[in-house]
């Protein structure tokens, strides 16, 4: 229970601190600087990215999650940023564009404390600041692992995450080849029959290791 006590005091000032330095960045200038640069964003990044690139942040920031963006969102975010609400996201004509701009906007807007510099105006470098760009990879890489895991169902054949859990590979993120096969030496070695492993354990560790390098060099 003590335990329990201590770590919810280091979360709390972990939030105190990570919200006194958004407050010192967070500036009038800093938040025109990103209004600027998420104008042309909706051409860059599709509604759904943007809206999980801000769902993701809320509770970094002391904000409950929502499943939805809801009005709560945006009070939320304008109670902790009272500048932010002065900017006027609807400048298309298509709602979800004014949307992305807004998602990414107050996205960006969160993450200030954790961001350094000033928010540059070429979009690709404006991407890569914020942190966008991995942030689309990352979402893409759950869609097509969303996808694979689909088809291999269909097929009776194992899934990706069943895979990397049987190699006590990560669940989430990237892989590599050569992070694939140290992980499959490890494995053998529990796995293999003369070391107290089966035939089968084998057999599947086998087929995960190769299903799963088949993805990286796809």
């Amino acid at each position: 229970m003590e335990h329990n006590q201590r770590r919810a005091r280091r979360k709390v000032v972990t939030l105190q601190d990570r919200l006194h330095r958004l407050k010192s960045r967070a500036t009038n200038s800093t938040l025109r600087a990103v209004d600027g640069a998420v104008e042309i964003l909706a051409d860059f990044v599709d509604f759904d990215v943007a809206k999980d690139f801000l769902m993701a942040a809320l509770e970094d920031v002391g904000i409950k999650r929502r499943q939805n963006l809801v009005k709560g969102v945006w009070t939320d975010l304008e109670s902790l940023i009272p500048y932010g609400a002065v900017f006027d996201f609807n400048i298309s004509k298509d709602p979800e564009e004014n949307i992305i701009r807004r998602c990414v906007f107050w996205g960006v807007a969160v993450r200030l404390a954790e961001l350094e510099g000033e928010p540059p105006q070429d979009t690709d470098d404006f991407l890569a600041w914020c942190g966008l760009t991995v942030h689309q990879r990352e979402h893409e890489r759950r869609s097509n692992q969303w996808w694979t895991d689909f088809t291999r169902s269909l097929t009776g054949t194992p899934s990706t995450s069943l895979d990397r859990s049987l190699l006590d590979l990560p669940a989430e993120g990237s892989l590599t080849t050569q992070a694939i096969k140290s992980a499959y030496r490890a494995a053998a070695k529990k796995a293999h029959p003369d070391l107290g492993g089966s035939a089968k354990q084998m057999t599947q560790i086998n087929e995960a290791k190769a299903r799963l390098i088949l993805e990286v060099d796809a």
